[in-house]
């Protein structure tokens, strides 16, 4: 009897260390919120007035400054603290926040270059390559 009874525990035993993982669970809403953030920023970047130069701009209302573009910066800011923080919670590890916390980063970043002076054709080519390699590597 004690033979059998250790036979199954150390059988049950096997099969548990060889069971299967579950993974981890999709998230449609971050995914989501995701693509909404990615398709804001690329519209940013593509609609954004550039400059022919480093000149500061005289003109008040003109396009480029960062007043017009307050509600792009407010919005992408907590969309982008929204992520990280869903990313904290649903994920398994810092590594997998990471890249939120460095998209995060880089609108904080922009938006407080943009606050000094008007972007060139340079400056917005470097933002967007650098946004789409951080959301290269969320997606």
């Amino acid at each position: 009897m004690r033979r059998c009874l250790l036979l199954v525990i150390l059988n049950v035993g096997l099969l548990s260390a060889c069971s299967a993982t579950i993974p981890k669970p999709y998230d449609l809403v971050q995914a989501l919120s995701l693509d909404s953030l990615q398709q804001s920023i690329m519209e940013f970047f593509q609609s954004y007035p550039i400059l022919t130069s480093n000149k500061q701009v005289v003109s008040g209302n003109s396009a480029c400054q960062y007043q017009q573009h307050q509600a792009f910066y407010k919005q992408g800011l907590m969309d982008a603290h929204t992520l990280v923080v869903r990313a904290q919670a649903v994920q398994q590890g810092q590594a997998s926040v990471k890249p939120y916390e460095e998209l995060l980063g880089n609108l904080y970043s922009l938006r407080a270059e943009h606050q000094q002076a008007c972007f060139t054709q340079p400056q917005v080519e470097l933002h967007r390559q650098r946004f789409a390699e951080i959301l290269g590597a969320i997606n």
